[in-house]
C-alpha cells in the first residue's frame, strides 16, 4: 500500500493534533490510491479511498494519541466504535500512539507513570482484530 503516514511540525495543513504536537498528514500515490474522503476528528485523520487497480476500499486512521491516559482511554474508545461501524471493510490504523505493547518497549519514562497504559493498548489492539505490524529502521 503506497501511503505515508507522517507527523509533522509547523507544516501548515492536515490536521491539527492539539497542544504543542504539530500537525497530521498523510499522503498517497495518487496513480495508485483515489480518496475520495478525509475527515478530522482530534487526534485522528481518517482517509477513505479505493486501491485504483483492484477497486478494492480502505480506510486510513492517522493517529496522534494524546498523552493524558483518560484522554487515551476517550482515544482508544472512539477509534473502536468507528472501526467497528466500518464492519469487515479494511481498516489501517497508524501514527503515533504514544503507547507501547509491552513495558519492555518503554523508554525514558519513569516506571509508575502509565504503569498500565500498555493493558489498554493491547485491548484496544486485540478488540479490533488489529495486527501489530513489526516495524524495523
Amino acid at each position: 500500500m503506497k501511503i505515508v503516514s507522517w507527523n509533522v511540525r509547523g507544516l501548515g495543513g492536515g490536521k491539527e493534533a492539539g497542544g504543542a504536537s504539530g500537525v497530521l498528514l498523510t499522503l498517497w500515490d495518487s496513480s495508485e490510491v483515489e480518496v475520495w474522503e478525509s475527515k478530522s476528528y482530534e487526534y485522528v485523520l481518517w482517509c477513505y479511498g479505493r486501491f485504483i487497480k483492484s477497486g478494492e476500499e480502505f480506510s486510513v486512521a492517522n493517529v496522534y494519541a494524546p498523552c493524558d491516559p483518560g484522554a487515551k482511554q476517550e482515544q482508544w474508545d472512539s477509534l473502536s466504535t468507528r472501526i467497528q461501524a466500518l464492519g469487515r471493510s479494511r481498516v489501517c490504523v497508524c501514527g503515533d500512539f504514544n503507547a507501547v505493547r509491552s513495558i519492555e518497549e518503554r523508554r525514558s519514562v519513569s516506571g509508575r507513570t502509565r504503569s498500565q497504559d500498555h493493558i489498554v493498548f493491547n485491548r484496544f489492539i486485540d478488540d479490533n482484530n488489529l495486527i501489530d505490524l513489526p516495524l524495523c529502521g
